[in-house]
């Protein structure tokens, strides 16, 4: 005989206690098992949308995200306010050999605010899920995704991309290099610019991607560009030979009269635009302005490398190593090549992605692999700043790219180092990561 769950019921409003925020209405949650055990949860959700979540407790102690794993319907999605929400669950799948049948169960069910949304953000690139605003759900822990929580799982780096929120909101850092730091641009030339120390603060957090777009993930979006240089074992390298007219469109611009009308500029014709499309037009991919990147870059060190030391050699830095790829330790892989080359070793040039330490904050290759393209187009810094976005750019204008790429030196592979390159790319050292920006 198959025992039955008999669950106590808890409501969770995230936090918030104001009418303008979303709330679950309280006493709305219920909690029903069916003779299969799947469990359907409901709920009423007020006043606002809301990134909904689902705990369940025992005792009053969670089971524990990865035992929830497999629920669907109304969580971990944008939910617009209304009544009779449903989440669908199945114990027997997630949580096998576990019954509860003294009523100590607790549905905990969460609504966050969709400008403070959970701490991880994952995009299903699977051709099943194009035009739906489910191709992008939330999570609390990575372990609720259905595709459990290794990061290391070849599925986050060529079916998926996995964001991760950036707590930055109201954090001044510095941003650049002091004058002593070892390999600092103290003057802009044809491929370098200065990187003159300055605050900045943020005013909001945003997601980052936890990897470089891959090879993988860009075909899905935007087929299969002749382009790219690695492409032997190339699905989990990076995407490179890259340019903001190929990522954003030649149309698109920055900063723009607003940053509203400048995050809308994004061509449909790019690869933003495509993953805009997939995800049914509901969140707001594009590129990191430099500040977030530095940021994010930094995860709160002060020094040349994310890690918290600095450089202790120009072009061969043992410091850099364990961090990323570059120039001194790919085998010396990083001579020009034709596009579409097929001969490269796997230890040559660009790596897999997530193959080095990540910072703190626990992204990888933010220096080394491929330099990464910004929002920003070249300019000097101009002190202290509060969401800096750079000048306004044309069609002669140059983008910035940071972190250094797999082919050069070390001076140039540090959190304050920035290159610029033409808006049409052609750069084989070129990359890009995803960014989703809150409170704009």
């Amino acid at each position: 005989m198959k025992k039955i769950l008999i669950p106590m019921i808890a409501a969770m409003v995230g936090g918030y206690a104001f009418a303008s925020v979303p709330v679950i209405t309280p006493g709305s949650v219920t909690f029903k098992q069916d003779s299969s055990r799947r469990v359907t949860i409901g709920y009423e959700l007020e006043n606002e949308a809301a990134i909904v979540t689902v705990d369940i407790l025992t005792n009053g102690v969670s089971i524990g995200a990865a035992n929830t794993r497999g629920m669907y319907g109304d969580v971990h999605v944008k939910v617009e306010p209304g009544k009779e929400k449903k989440v669908y669950w199945t114990p027997v799948r997630s949580w096998p050999d576990h019954v509860v049948e003294d009523g100590s169960m607790t549905a905990v069910v969460k609504a966050w605010a969709t400008n403070a949304p959970p701490e991880w953000m994952v995009v299903n690139l699977d051709k099943t899920y194009a035009g739906r605003a489910d191709a992008v759900k939330y999570y609390v822990s990575l372990d609720q995704s259905p595709d459990g929580g290794d990061l290391s799982k070849e599925i986050y780096k060529t079916s998926r991309i996995v964001l991760k929120r950036i707590p930055a909101a109201g954090v001044p850092f510095f941003m650049g290099s002091p004058a002593d730091e070892l390999g600092r641009a103290s003057s802009a030339g044809a491929q370098w610019t200065t990187e003159d120390i300055h605050l900045v603060t943020l005013s909001s957090d945003f997601y980052i991607a936890v990897y470089e777009t891959t090879q993988a993930q860009y075909r899905k979006m935007y087929g299969a560009p002749s382009q790219f240089y690695f492409m032997k074992d190339g699905d989990c390298r990076p995407a490179e030979n890259m340019g903001i007219d190929y990522v954003r469109g030649a149309s698109s611009f920055w900063p723009g009269e607003t940053r509203a009308e400048a995050y809308a500029s994004v061509a449909e014709t790019s690869f933003l635009g495509a993953l805009r499309k997939h995800a049914g037009g509901q969140t707001l991919f594009d590129l990191p302005t430099e500040a977030q990147w530095e940021f994010a870059c930094r995860a709160g060190t002060h020094t040349a490398l994310y890690t918290g030391v600095d450089l202790s050699d120009r072009a061969t830095s043992p410091e850099l190593d364990c961090i990323g790829r570059y120039a001194r330790n790919d085998n010396n892989g990083h001579t020009m090549m034709t596009p579409g080359n097929t001969t490269v070793g796997t230890d040559a040039a660009t790596s897999v992605v997530g193959s080095f330490r990540a910072n703190d904050f626990g992204l990888y290759d933010m220096l080394g692999n491929v330099q990464e393209l910004c929002l920003d187009w070249t300019h000097e810094y101009s002190g202290d700043e509060m969401d800096p976005t750079g000048p306004a750019g044309d069609s002669d204008s140059k983008g910035i790219c940071r972190g250094g790429a797999y082919c050069f030196d070390a001076y140039a592979v540090r959190s304050a180092a920035r290159y610029q390159q033409s808006r049409s790319g052609g750069s084989r050292a070129t990359g890009f990561r995803i960014c989703v920006p809150l409170n704009y």
